[in-house]
């Protein structure tokens, strides 16, 4: 884990008090939906502006 993933864990646990895995799950499938999105965005823009 880079030392900024940890160090936001950390500063999360700490201040909400909620569990670590918790939380880093939460992060995984933010990150997962959110580049999925940007993806899926990516291939439509593609097919309308065509390059």
């Amino acid at each position: 884990m880079s030392g900024s993933a940890f160090g936001v864990l950390a500063w999360a646990h700490a201040l909400l008090k909620v569990n670590v895995a918790t939380l880093a799950l939460a992060i995984a499938l933010a990150t997962f939906t959110l580049v999925t999105l940007g993806v899926m965005m990516g291939r439509v823009l593609n097919e309308v502006v065509g390059s």
